[in-house]
């Protein structure tokens, strides 16, 4: 292969998996002014992917290089928004095929959406951002993205030895020995179904200042607001000893690895927060708890990665389709996965008024059946919900949604 071969890291080799299994696909979508015009969004993207060098994926192993880029291709499907995002998390991406693919919808109120879809071992949600940053200085202020540094693949992460992270991977499952399994009617289908839940204007504001007077973080509120939301919701469904929830947290590595900004890829870790009944204390003791517990996690974040290789050679040793469906939901049921970005100071906060909108959704997975994505701009505060539709129905997921902003609310 004469193009430049990059290694897949753990997590980016585990999410490959998932998406064998059923598509694993990242959205981020931008509403600019103007009408849309496709031609010129397809030589955005073909120059953007020319220079990242981003074609077909071609694997030998955990190695991967990319076939030469071809015209890009954009989309125009005719439902809206909402319903192309839903389209979009259960369409696969075809074996031999670029895993990203783009889309435009224009808008009665002459703007319109530009949105791409990524394979999510491809890349992360900060590479997402650079990426789109590119697109939206190429077709809004053409010349401008030349003042960028350009972006480049992110090589295998170090992660450590699987030794050192037996222990928090042990006390991990002992934890969800208590959590509570969602129910997910046949766990071989994977379709989801996504909706916009728009909480209180300001709130952010409020929950920022809250944050700093309590030594928490605005994340450590939104943990203690989805447990109390997912503990209700499950409560009347609890039996036995499993009367936890557990919530799964996405985390960006960058800062530990001391990637930079322009590094381009999937550097992700995680941590999960099994919270039991939550009932006998009160908020603020809920909020003390997982400010405590979450502190501790992130020192971990690295050597969670170093148990990746053990879960990806569970998977691989796990043959029949239903069993890798129900793998983590077996050993580490998590009913919610969490992801918080603040967009605060960030381009698209500072970007010209020709960006009116942005928006980010993101898939379940064998991981959690219920997914909030929260992204906070100005004083603007949103959660993209995702789900299984097998295991909830839109009215338990806006339910789920209103609770959690409920509850944000009361702790506030």
């Amino acid at each position: 292969m004469d193009a430049p071969s990059y290694r897949l890291n753990a997590m980016q080799a585990l999410m490959r998996r998932f998406a064998e299994l059923a598509p694993y696909n990242f959205i981020h979508a931008m509403r600019g002014a103007g009408p849309a015009r496709a031609d010129r969004w397809r030589e955005v993207a073909t120059q953007t992917l020319a220079e990242l060098h981003l074609g077909a994926p071609q694997f030998e192993g955990d190695d991967v290089c990319f076939s030469s880029t071809i015209p890009a291709v954009i989309e125009a499907p005719s439902s809206d928004l909402d319903t192309h995002l839903a389209t979009e998390l259960n369409r696969p991406f075809p074996r031999g095929e670029a895993p990203l693919r783009f889309f435009v919808i224009g808008e009665p109120d002459d703007t319109h959406w530009f949105g791409i879809v990524l394979d999510h071992w491809l890349a992360d949600d900060h590479s997402c951002r650079q990426l789109m940053h590119r697109f939206f200085l190429r077709y809004h202020s053409p010349g401008s993205a030349d003042t960028l540094p350009p972006l480049r693949f992110a090589g295998a992460v170090d992660s450590g030895s699987l030794l050192s992270a037996l222990p928090t991977l042990i006390r991990q499952i002992a934890e969800h020995r208590r959590a509570f399994r969602v129910s997910l009617g046949d766990p071989q289908d994977f379709a989801v179904s996504t909706f916009q839940h728009r909480l209180p204007d300001g709130l952010i504001q409020i929950i920022q200042q809250r944050a700093k007077e309590r030594a928490a973080t605005v994340h450590d509120f939104f943990l203690a607001a989805c447990a109390q939301a997912c503990g209700e919701f499950s409560r009347r469904q609890m039996h036995g000893h499993r009367t936890a929830v557990g919530i799964a947290t996405v985390a960006d590595l960058r800062g530990t690895l001391g990637c930079s900004e322009n590094t381009f890829g999937c550097l992700l870790s995680y941590y999960t927060t099994v919270v039991d009944r939550q009932e006998d204390v009160s908020a603020d003791g809920l909020l003390q708890s997982i400010t405590a517990r979450t502190r501790q996690s992130k020192k971990s974040l690295r050597t969670t990665v170093a148990a990746l290789p053990l879960a990806r050679f569970w998977w691989d040793r796990t043959r029949s389709t239903r069993g890798k469906a129900t793998l983590f939901q077996r050993s580490m049921p998590n009913f919610c996965g969490l992801s918080n970005v603040n967009l605060i100071g960030s381009w698209i906060d500072q970007a010209p008024p020709a960006l009116r909108d942005y928006r980010r959704v993101g898939p379940t997975g064998p991981i959690a059946p219920l997914v909030f994505l929260l992204t906070s701009r100005a004083d603007r505060l949103v959660a993209e919900v995702t789900y299984r539709t097998t295991a909830f129905t839109q009215g338990d997921a806006e339910l789920l949604a209103n609770r959690f902003s409920h509850h944000l609310q009361a702790l506030a």
